[in-house]
This record gives C-alpha cells, structure tokens and sequence, in this order.
C-alpha cells in the first residue's frame, strides 16, 4: 500500500473501499514533551492491536520516527507520512481514517473536525479542561492522578519528584485493554478488523 493510494484524489472512493484495507491514523508526537507518550508504548499497542497504522508527524518529531523505526524494525506493515504531508493532506488523510490514534494534539481534534473518532492519550493535560473529544465513539484515556490536569498546554509538571508521571504511570497494557473494549464497543462505527 503507498503514500499515494492512500491520498487518492478527491474524487476517488476512500483507500479502505479501494484496498479493502481500513487504516488508524497514529500520532504519537506533541509540541509539548510532556504530552507525549513513548513511541515504544505506541509500538505494543499497535502490536497487538493488529491494525494497518498510517504514522503522522513532522520530521523533527521524536517520537513519529522512533514508532516508524520500531515498525520497519519489526517487520509489522504500515505506511509512514512523516514529513510527507501539509495540514490540508492531513486533514484528508483523518477523514479517511477509520480512528486517530495519538497524543492530545490539535490533529486529535482536526480528526473529530473532519468526523473521524479520536482515541487521545492524555497526560498532563485532561479532557475537563475543555479540549475533550465530543464525539460518542471518541475516547480519552489518561492516568488517574492527584496532580492531573496540571496545565492546558502540558508544558510544566509540578511534582517535584517522577516528572510527568501521569504519561509514565500509564502502561500499553492499559492502554491496549481501554483501547480494545472501546474498538468492541464501537465495532458498527469503526469498522476495524486484523488486516495483517
């Protein structure tokens, strides 16, 4: 599958009707570090997740080229846009998606703009704070913490001791099984299957 079957032309029918081949939208990296969750967390979900991952970010995103490493190093099929896209073939790109996987960043909530589910993992930031997925099969998963939200932004953690600990404490364990329940819960809606 290639970056530009994927893409298609306004006119084409979505990749998943074309292929057969339904596809996650992964983001794993923020502009702020303390909104970022490990690519290596990202990496076990997606495992065992068995789903087509489709990697956003930009070049200088730590965390998109470590989960695109992981991937070719694993030998597990993806297609990575890293560097590849602007905002508008993004958008394009979450609209055609069967669900954004990722960090609390502004393509979270792009991906519900353009009507796509989002499942964000939050750390220092929470959905109280007005910046939550609305969609019903959206979902935000983050650690259950005293000190959580410490910020808008997630730029500062103010725990003296164990820095960001609320993206720390949260396992892919965790994740995978919130993660799972959910895709189950709203299997009409996504439309997901093992397409490995």
């Amino acid at each position: 599958l290639s970056f530009l079957t994927l893409m298609g032309t306004a006119n084409d029918d979505p990749p998943d009707d074309t292929k057969g081949v339904p596809y996650v939208c992964v983001m794993p990296s923020s502009h702020w570090h303390g909104k970022t969750w490990p690519a290596k967390n990202y990496f076990k979900v997606l495992e065992q997740l068995k789903v087509f991952p489709v990697i956003l970010g930009k070049h200088a995103d730590p965390e998109s080229c470590e989960l695109v490493r992981l991937l070719d190093q694993a030998g597990i099929p993806h297609v990575s846009v890293v560097g590849k896209l602007n905002l508008q073939q993004v958008a394009v790109l979450l609209s055609k998606s069967r669900c954004y996987f990722g960090s609390d960043t502004g393509l979270a909530h792009l991906s519900e703009a353009v009507g796509t589910p989002a499942v964000i993992v939050y750390g220092p930031t929470a959905p109280g704070l007005g910046f939550e997925p609305w969609q019903s099969s959206s979902l935000a998963i983050g650690a259950k913490l005293w000190c959580r939200p410490c910020g808008k932004i997630g730029n500062r953690c103010y725990r003296p001791l164990s820095q960001f600990w609320c993206l720390k404490k949260l396992t892919h364990t965790e994740v995978f099984e919130k993660l799972l329940k959910h895709l189950k819960e709203h299997s009409e809606t996504l439309r997901l299957y093992d397409s490995r």
